[in-house]
């Protein structure tokens, strides 16, 4: 079997990259499409996206807040949005495997 890695995004020690995929898959879940994500969890998704191997180009201009948006075949996904109101998807399970 192999071994758990901690994972650190943020302030929080994740006991593995599981727990930490398991924790933002929970949180999209709290939102419907077109919500914007409250500030407490836009915190640590300002963190996850500095993990993104893009970070410079996903952030652009700045990050205004986070949204949740549909995406390929009926699902969602966490959607960065810009000062300048450009907006991205990203993928929180890349972003908790990097590094």
């Amino acid at each position: 079997m192999g071994r758990s890695i901690p994972v650190q995004i943020g302030d929080t020690l994740f006991g593995s990259k599981k727990a930490a995929k398991d924790h933002f898959k929970a949180m999209l879940g709290r939102y419907d499409i077109g919500d914007r994500v409250s500030e407490d969890d836009a915190k640590q998704l300002r963190e996850l996206l500095k993990r993104h191997g893009e970070y410079g180009t996903k952030k652009g201009v700045g990050v205004a807040h986070f949204e949740v948006l549909g995406a390929d075949y009926g699902s969602r996904c966490f959607h960065v949005v810009r000062i300048d109101g450009s907006f991205e998807d990203f993928s929180y399970p890349y972003c908790v495997d990097q590094r």
